[in-house]
């Protein structure tokens, strides 16, 4: 198949291993620090990230509280490769 310039396919599939090579240099990495890595929006992240979670590429591990806000208290996660025993 022929991949044309602008394919989101193609796209897509470059954005999640950017995503994957994040995770392997980083061992665990926020939405967050993946959006200002790549510069990608929210949206995608959360696209690319979830379709990762569902297939068990990553974990999201909880990390305590990250900030008070008016409507609430946000906590902080992160992503990381599942530990296989």
């Amino acid at each position: 198949m022929r991949m044309r310039a602008g394919d989101p396919e193609m796209a897509r599939e470059l954005n999640r291993a950017l995503i994957l090579h994040l995770l392997r240099v980083n061992k665990s990495i926020s939405r967050v620090e993946i959006a200002r890595h790549l510069k990608l929006s929210k949206g995608a992240i959360s696209t690319i990230t979830g379709e990762l979670l569902d297939s068990g590429y990553v974990v999201e591990i909880k990390r305590g509280l990250l900030t008070k806000r008016a409507a609430g208290v946000r906590s902080c996660s992160s992503l990381t490769a599942p530990k296989h025993s």
